[in-house]
């Protein structure tokens, strides 16, 4: 959030960010309001959604004795 705020001191970036959330049907100035709504459980339901578990590797890293 910090780097959010922090942005917004750049004219540019304001330029160029609410030119694209402003395409994508959103507004960048409802990104603080969107990030205080997520849930953890909002968190959990996108990754158990998302993950293949076809695709997921397991390594184990040993120390050479």
């Amino acid at each position: 959030m910090g780097d959010y705020l922090t942005s917004l001191n750049s004219p540019e970036y304001i330029a160029n960010q609410y030119t694209k959330y402003y395409f994508d049907g959103y507004d960048l100035y409802n990104v603080p309001k969107v990030v205080d709504s997520i849930t953890l459980e909002d968190v959990k339901n996108y990754f158990n959604s998302s993950i293949d578990t076809k695709n997921m590797v397991e390594v184990i890293v040993k120390a050479y004795e």
